[in-house]
């Protein structure tokens, strides 16, 4: 189980995409421990920071719009389904700009880690048993919010996630076509089960590749990185409990202070660790620092003020 696991978190990260398997990345290096459950949960003040880091050095941000791609470390680093905590879920929908649909997003969760958990123990999975499956946690669904404006969003999801699931059923493929959570759910366990085509969203390919390693299936691992590998390591000790990783808390996570580096000089980050600077220099009016890391290098580029 531990390397089928493993390699479902591995195939996750198959993606051509370069911001969305950056992002992947940011949401696995933001879980941690929650002690009171000790579940592990997307900690929304290290994905902020992790964001505000990736501004400096990553690529051009893509259109993300799905809200799968999150799950995936949170779905993989638990044994037992549970609810997004209010914290994480705020901090998906901040993470796509407020497009998706608070309670979307928890339903899509609830069924993405059924169906992972379904899939990892059973590799000749039935589509009518996981489909008997999921309308059981819909129609059973225990939990409600508090607020009467909140009751509302959340039965409005959990119909809208029980219409998809009978036409996911129905083999309707028209019929969960939307660019919802819950939607892109639906299409890429139509893929697997009832007819494959070619995925071109992303995050969708993301969480088909997921659903893939857990069903045996095999992928083509495109990134096998040391830091891959321990990032994937790392989720599965979270997952069985063999590490537990503290919340981050309040921390100054400004880069801009990397510009008072000199080439050679080492400081202690609350973000990327210890870091060293191996070269700086001006192009145009853009300064350049190359950071050595344990994860690995980074340029940051710093736009000289006007």
């Amino acid at each position: 189980m531990q390397n089928k696991i493993i390699k479902s978190i591995k195939s996750s990260f198959c993606i051509d995409d370069e911001y969305a398997r950056d992002m992947l990345k940011l949401c696995v290096k933001s879980l941690a421990t929650d002690t009171a459950t000790g579940f592990t949960l997307l900690d929304p003040p290290r994905l902020r920071c992790e964001q505000i880091y990736y501004k400096y050095y990553g690529v051009q941000p893509g259109r993300l719009q799905y809200a799968v791609l999150p799950m995936i470390p949170l779905i993989v680093a638990n044994k037992k389904t549970r609810e997004l905590f209010p914290d994480e879920l705020l901090g998906i929908v901040r993470m796509y700009n407020g497009n998706v649909k608070t309670f979307d997003i928890q339903m899509a969760f609830q069924l993405a880690a059924f169906s992972y958990s379904a899939m990892l123990r059973n590799q000749k999975l039935d589509l009518d048993k996981l489909i008997e499956g999921m309308r059981r946690i819909l129609l059973d669904y225990g939990e409600r919010p508090a607020s009467a404006s909140d009751i509302i969003a959340f039965e409005k999801s959990r119909i809208y996630a029980i219409q998809k699931v009978d036409r996911l059923s129905r083999k309707d493929r028209e019929g969960i076509s939307e660019k919802s959570p819950i939607d892109g759910l639906m299409q890429v366990l139509y893929q697997l089960f009832i007819e494959d085509s070619e995925e071109a969203d992303p995050e969708l390919v993301t969480l088909k590749s997921l659903f893939a390693g857990a069903l045996g299936m095999s992928t083509a691992l495109k990134e096998e990185s040391a830091f891959i590998k321990s990032l994937c390591e790392y989720v599965y000790k979270l997952r069985e409990g063999l590490v537990k990783k503290e919340r981050f808390g309040e921390a100054d996570c400004d880069p801009r202070r990397f510009v008072a580096l000199k080439a050679g000089e080492c400081i202690e980050d609350p973000i990327l660790g210890r870091i060293c600077a191996k070269s700086i220099r001006m192009d145009g009016d853009i300064l350049r620092i190359s950071i050595d890391t344990k994860s690995g290098e980074y340029i940051f580029k710093f736009k000289k003020k006007q």
